[in-house]
């Protein structure tokens, strides 16, 4: 009856530790969801124009045109961003298949 009582024991303390553990492992994956999340939005924020994006990054980007620097349009600076999302989205449709 002992070895029974001690098995079941050790049992319990065994249970007691995995769940403990997935508490654990189950908080993490949360926070490192959270954090996924946080990023991804931080990125299409970035990557969608509005009055925002525009005050960021007008007259962030130059180009050399002969002897003189060019600044990047607005209009050009939206269509890379959408170049880069519509990237974005056939990489994610490549995962998904």
């Amino acid at each position: 009856m002992s070895d029974i009582l001690e098995t079941k024991a050790r049992l319990r303390a065994g249970l007691d530790q995995h769940v403990a553990l997935e508490s654990v492992s189950a908080s993490v994956k949360c926070a490192d969801l959270a954090l996924i999340l946080a990023s991804h939005d931080a990125l299409e924020e970035a990557l969608t124009p509005s009055a925002g994006t525009k005050y960021a990054f007008l007259g962030e980007f130059r180009q050399a045109v002969g002897s003189r620097k060019v600044t990047i349009e607005w209009t050009t600076i939206k269509e890379i961003m959408q170049a880069i999302r519509d990237h974005a989205d056939a990489l994610l449709k490549e995962t998904d298949q």
